[in-house]
C-alpha cells in the first residue's frame, strides 16, 4: 500500500483491480475497486466515487440553500449502518424475568357408580387418563397462542 492508500499489486496481480477508493476518486471502465470508509464495498467501473466527507459537505450546502437548518455534517454518518463495526454496541441483555405462570383450576366433582360387572378402579383410571389428556391439550393451546410470553419449558 502506498502513501495514497492505493494497494500496489505485484506483477501478475489482478489487472482489473483499480485499488482502494475509500476517500474518493475515479474507477476506470473495465476495472473494479474497493470503496467504503467503514467497510469494504466492491464497485465496478466506470464510477466516480465521492468520499463520505465530501458528500456530507455537499449535503450541508444543499441543506443551507433549501432553508433547512444546516447542521454540520462533517463526520455524521449518512446511513444508520454506515458506522464502523466497532461503533455498534451489542444490545443489552434483558434481565431474566421469571417465566409467567399460567394457573387454572377445574373444580368438577366426579361420582363414579360402577355397574354390575364393571371394575370401579378401571373406570377411575380411564377418567383420570382422559382428564390428563384434556389438561395437556389446554396447555398446548395456551402455548400456541403466538404471543411473546416465554415460559414454555413445561
Amino acid at each position: 500500500m502506498n502513501s495514497d492508500g492505493k494497494v500496489v499489486l505485484p506483477p501478475g496481480g489482478f489487472p482489473a483491480y483499480a485499488g482502494m477508493y475509500d476517500t474518493g476518486g475515479i474507477i476506470p471502465r473495465g476495472q473494479f475497486g474497493i470503496v467504503g470508509e467503514n467497510g469494504p464495498e466492491i464497485v465496478n467501473g466506470p464510477a466516480n466515487v465521492t468520499s463520505r466527507r465530501r458528500t456530507a459537505a455537499l449535503a450541508s450546502v444543499v441543506a443551507g440553500v433549501m432553508g433547512v437548518a444546516a447542521i454540520p455534517a462533517e463526520a455524521a454518518p449518512l446511513h444508520p449502518f454506515s458506522l464502523p463495526a466497532r461503533a455498534y454496541q451489542p444490545p443489552l441483555a434483558k434481565a431474566d424475568s421469571p417465566p409467567p405462570v399460567i394457573r387454572y383450576e377445574i373444580n368438577a366433582p366426579i361420582h363414579i357408580v360402577a355397574q354390575p360387572g364393571q371394575n370401579a378402579q378401571d373406570i377411575a383410571r380411564e377418567v383420570a387418563r382422559q382428564l390428563d389428556e384434556r389438561e395437556r391439550r389446554a396447555r398446548a393451546k395456551a402455548r400456541s397462542n403466538f404471543s411473546d410470553q416465554g415460559g414454555y419449558e413445561s
